[in-house]
């Protein structure tokens, strides 16, 4: 995948390719940064999204609460707090319980405390 996007991008041929890209507007109701997987043309001198448009609302729903999950998540990490990592886990929708994701916050911390980042 790596090496036809680098072909793509030094390339004389534009080419289609699922790409974790920015949004652009390319999904309606998505966020303009929020990065997505989607099709794009990759040329020489651009990565343009190509537009999906609407999705039907039980699917955005879906998308929107795991990019929520990521923001929390990213916060979490970045503030290294351990109630937004909890609270993170909580909004997945494979979790979707504060209690279950405080015992899996303090699962992961003790099994693997030396790879997780110190949260307070």
């Amino acid at each position: 995948m790596a090496l036809n996007l680098m072909e793509a991008l030094r390339g004389s041929t534009p080419q289609v390719m699922v790409l974790n890209i920015p949004n652009a507007g390319a999904i309606h109701g998505m966020g303009t940064r929020d990065v997505v997987e989607i099709p794009a043309v990759v040329s020489a001198d651009s990565i343009r999204p190509l537009s999906v448009g609407e999705i039907p609302a039980h699917c955005l729903g879906l998308m929107l609460q795991v990019k929520a999950y990521e923001q929390h998540t990213i916060r979490a990490v970045l503030e290294r707090s351990s109630n937004l990592a909890v609270s993170a886990l909580a909004i997945h929708p494979l979790v979707g319980d504060v209690r279950l994701a405080r015992m899996l916050v303090d699962e992961y911390r003790q099994r693997h405390g030396d790879l997780f980042p110190a949260l307070e």
